[in-house]
């Protein structure tokens, strides 16, 4: 599998997040709009404690099965901030991609920059995008049209998918289950701890609230 590393600019890209901003082409859609990013979680049989690790990864399967992945590019997301370092990895079938954040960005945050380059990354592909994540936290902070917090992160993921819906295609976030044997999302694991190794960024996000700040040291806990 080929792998593309991409650094981010810290002065350029990371400028917007630090300020919080909106995304310059996002605006809040009106209530009897239907969302541009459609987005899935199937609830397991049992809570995610209760089940066993092989019940666990038949759920997972059958996650991924229901999205809607007929003539889609698929992407899987995934994201380490062990002791308050931050990398993301957007695994696709052809490549990954890695990504190096500020030290103490939230695990939301990383999330989030995950999920948002997936579509970025499918622009030369002119088919629909689905994007699985094992975070219910960032799919359910995606689900906010007037986002308080993360307001680029969350606008700019919004943008993207509509830009993306107005070409023609759409854009679709499945959420699965961790660490339970999902080809693609376990690759992501690795490319995301990987991509601790790459150079770190000087400039931090502008903090999360404490509100809507994930925990961090890990993943963030998704329970249905």
């Amino acid at each position: 599998m080929a792998k593309n590393i991409e650094a981010l600019n810290a002065q350029q890209v990371f400028l917007n997040f630090q300020q919080d901003p909106p995304h310059p082409t996002y605006s809040t859609p009106a209530p009897w709009e239907a969302p541009i990013l459609h987005f899935s979680a199937r609830k397991l049989a049992k809570s995610k404690a209760d089940l066993s690790p092989a019940e666990l990864a038949s759920e997972a399967r059958a996650s991924v099965r229901s999205a809607q992945t007929h003539a889609a590019d698929v992407f899987f997301t995934d994201v380490d901030t062990t002791k308050g370092t931050a990398a993301a990895a957007v695994h696709h079938y052809e490549f990954a991609a890695l990504y190096r954040l500020p030290d103490n960005s939230s695990t939301l945050q990383t999330e989030l920059l995950a999920i948002l380059r997936a579509p970025q990354l499918a622009v030369p592909r002119d088919i629909n995008v689905t994007i699985h994540t094992d975070s219910l936290g960032a799919s359910q902070a995606l689900q906010t049209v007037s986002p308080k917090d993360n307001v680029n992160l969350i606008t700019s993921v919004l943008a993207t998918a509509k830009n993306t819906h107005d070409n023609g295609r759409h854009v679709h976030l499945n959420w699965v289950p961790s660490h339970t044997g999902i080809p693609g999302n376990e690759a992501a694991d690795l490319a995301a701890k990987e991509a601790l190794s790459l150079p770190r960024l000087p400039r931090p996000f502008r903090p999360a609230s404490p509100r809507s700040r994930l925990p961090s040291g890990g993943l963030a806990t998704n329970r249905p």
